[in-house]
């Protein structure tokens, strides 16, 4: 079948995909974007808002978050093209043309700049956004490329990935209702998600410990090691990450999210004891469960929501997006809690 005979639904689905595919999108768009996406509705929830009044803001917020993220996947990937080949490993942007990797980097940019220039009247978000972006480019790009300068690297991705691009959901959604920020909330995220930030990056860096020692670079795992790695996570960052979480939550009106983080204890020790998994912190094994993984994409979100729509009804479109949105960890998660069920019935 030519292209020209390929009906054009079939077309646009099959460019979304190849474009989802080339900016890495599996393996950031559930993982990254859903905990920053809980931080706005969390904040909407105690300033006593309508979430789904706040379409607009929230379209602007997952639009600019999914610029940055794609601006991360092809900056990381064309600096990355020469350790790739020392490695063995595929680069999604090896033999294509400067021209179109110019294609590829101008595109999220020039989005992120009409986000950018959407919340140029204030000066803190935008500080916050500009910083998530210039915390990618240091982190992958030359001269700087902070990925091989060890703790540097680290902190660069977790302030880019999630710090202040939490921060930046928290003040988008204060700013949609036109309330001033609440400092102790913002602070008390910013600890949370570099915390968490943190601790996925130092994941990635031991899912990939043996490309990056064949190819030399330096980061935080190559230059420490996999056990210091996993003591610093186990003895001081997950302690801070706990706490911080325990903050933001009592932030939180009601008691929906710490329903969810119940409901998360029981599915994973579930997950756990009948599936025969390892709960990790940080280090990638066979048939593992990540702590606090499921809670932060899923159960945070969908039972804040639920809450939230119960007082407003309007607000179960949010629910209904969310769910759209991120159909592979929901599906999954459901699927799981199905098996649980019946293995428990049986």
């Amino acid at each position: 079948m030519t292209e020209r005979n390929i009906p054009a639904r079939a077309r646009v689905a099959r460019a979304i995909r190849a474009l989802a595919t080339l900016v890495r999108a599996s393996q950031w768009w559930d993982y990254k974007l859903a905990p920053i996406l809980v931080i706005f509705y969390a904040t909407l929830v105690r300033e006593g808002a309508s979430l789904a009044l706040e379409y607009r803001e929230a379209a602007i917020l997952l639009v600019g978050l999914i610029a940055g993220a794609a601006y991360v996947s092809v900056s990381n990937d064309v600096a990355d093209r020469r350790d790739d080949r020392i490695a063995g490993k595929a680069n999604r942007v090896e033999g294509r043309s400067h021209g179109a990797i110019a294609v590829l980097l101008a595109f999220p940019v020039s989005i992120g700049c009409m986000v950018a220039w959407h919340w140029r009247n204030d000066p803190l978000l935008l500080l916050a956004y500009g910083g998530a972006w210039l915390a990618f480019t240091a982190y992958s790009l030359p001269p700087l490329r902070l990925k091989a300068r060890g703790a540097a690297g680290v902190m660069a991705d977790a302030l880019g990935s999630q710090c202040l691009t939490s921060i930046v959901a928290a003040l988008a959604a204060t700013r949609g209702i036109g309330h001033a920020p609440d400092p102790l909330w913002v602070a008390a995220v910013a600890v949370w998600s570099g915390a968490y930030g943190v601790r996925g990056i130092l994941w990635h860096q031991l899912h990939d410990a043996a490309a990056d020692r064949a190819s030399c670079t330096g980061t935080f795992v190559q230059r420490h090691g996999a056990i210091r790695t996993r003591t610093f996570v186990s003895r001081f960052l997950f302690p801070i990450e706990l706490v911080a979480l325990a903050a933001v939550l009592a932030m939180i009106p009601g008691r929906a999210s710490l329903a969810g983080l119940a409901l998360y204890g029981l599915f994973a020790i579930g997950k756990i004891e009948r599936f025969k998994l390892r709960a990790v912190l940080v280090e990638p094994v066979d048939r593992y469960l990540l702590i606090l993984f499921d809670f932060y994409i899923v159960f945070w979100p969908i039972t804040l929501l639920i809450a939230a729509a119960i007082p407003n009804p309007l607000d179960a479109v949010v629910l209904a997006a969310q769910l759209l949105l991120f159909p592979v960890s929901n599906g999954r998660t459901l699927r799981d809690g199905i098996r649980l069920s019946r293995r428990l019935l049986t």
